[in-house]
């Protein structure tokens, strides 16, 4: 009896047999791996807490006086920019200090006008020109001097008026865009905070031409004979004396003026306000609380009890308590020098006061948290 040849397996039967029975025993065994995979990643019991770092600037009064605000003063949540005015003082006394200062100037400057009218009183009646001329070179740097610190006074008058009609100017802005004030208005400020800035322009050019102008007179004044020059000294130092003392008390008073205007030391939301416009405040109160909305990086605490040694580098998983919860890979960067609290956000047991080891951890950006959450992590071993 003949035997029978096998019929041939055509070659795409024989794959269509392999992609039905094999492929989705492969297929099936690596959905359990990923599932037991992501199971762990999920389900692995966190082994510390940790908080997204929250960054605040309590801004304090610098000086006392009373808050004033042009326009609308700023609220909670409300978005600032770094360096935005956030809060003025009240300048009013120091005007007064500044009127008072060039009213002390004028009489200065009056005495040094009676010394050069006595000079040529002298020169008219004795021949001596070239000690005369002398003194009146001398007379000339306490009489710059005092012109320019009269002409500084009024700069910083001028100043204070400026950013006054700048500030009137921006609220006035605002009600316009919201047709609460017409453009005739807007236009009057507008008109004042030109002609302020105009002044300002101007005295600023003239205490530089001043400046030159002392330079000069100083120059001819060290050009003297050494005797000249020391008797010039001893003539005009009550003048001098005086100069001095005013353009110590015209620095103090800049310096002050600087400190009314209390600006924004960085960009974030207004989170806390403690004082309003009319309030008085003390030196170092606080007026409000900006808080950075970024979110850098997590803060935790190691305890002793974890027997974990933490490295600058050591592999920490993330996972936020949020629904749906994000969990991503992240490493330890610093790790601090010393055993501190732990905070109370992130104890285990509020009652139970605890303490630990510092440690940052870079925070991926694609978990997207907030400044203070509070997440879980899973420390290696």
């Amino acid at each position: 009896m003949a035997t029978k040849s096998r019929i041939p397996v055509p070659f795409r039967q024989r794959l269509r047999r392999l992609r039905y029975s094999v492929v989705p025993v492969v297929i099936f065994a690596l959905a359990v791996a990923g599932t037991i995979l992501l199971w762990r990643q999920q389900t692995a019991a966190p082994n510390s807490i940790g908080a997204v770092e929250s960054v605040r600037y309590d801004i304090p009064s610098p000086a006392d006086g009373r808050l004033i605000w042009e326009g609308a003063p700023l609220d909670l949540y409300e978005q600032v920019r770094a360096g935005q005015v956030i809060a003025r003082l009240d300048d009013a006394p120091l005007r007064e200090e500044l009127t008072a200062l060039r009213a002390d100037l004028a009489r200065v400057r009056a005495e040094v006008a009676t010394t050069e009218a006595q000079l040529k009183l002298d020169d008219d009646g004795r021949n001596l020109n070239r000690l005369i001329d002398q003194r009146r070179i001398g007379l000339d740097v306490p009489r710059m001097r005092l012109t320019l610190l009269d002409r500084r006074a009024e700069l910083e008058i001028q100043r204070i008026t400026l950013q006054r009609r700048d500030e009137q100017l921006a609220a006035m802005k605002r009600l316009v865009e919201t047709n609460a004030a017409t453009e005739v208005e807007y236009l009057g400020i507008k008109l004042d905070r030109d002609s302020a800035q105009q002044r300002v322009q101007s005295l600023e050019q003239m205490i530089e031409e001043g400046q030159s102008e002392l330079q000069a007179m100083q120059q001819r004044l060290d050009g003297l004979p050494e005797a000249a020059k020391a008797q010039v000294d001893a003539f005009t130092a009550p003048l001098r004396e005086a100069a001095a003392a005013l353009e110590a008390q015209a620095r103090a008073l800049e310096l002050r003026l600087k400190e009314l205007t209390i600006r924004a030391p960085a960009a974030g939301v207004v989170s806390a306000v403690f004082r309003r416009p009319g309030q008085f405040v003390r030196e170092g109160d606080y007026i409000i609380t900006i808080a950075d909305p970024t979110a850098r990086r997590v803060i935790a605490y190691v305890r002793p009890d974890q027997r974990i040694d933490p490295k600058p580098g050591m592999k920490v998983m993330i996972r936020s308590r949020a629904n749906p919860k994000k969990v991503e890979s992240s490493r330890i960067s610093i790790v601090g020098p010393q055993v501190e609290p732990v905070p109370s956000n992130q104890l285990r047991s509020s009652n139970v006061p605890e303490w630990g080891v510092p440690v940052t951890i870079d925070l991926p950006p694609s978990m997207d948290l907030r400044p203070g959450e509070v997440v879980d992590l899973v420390l290696s071993r």
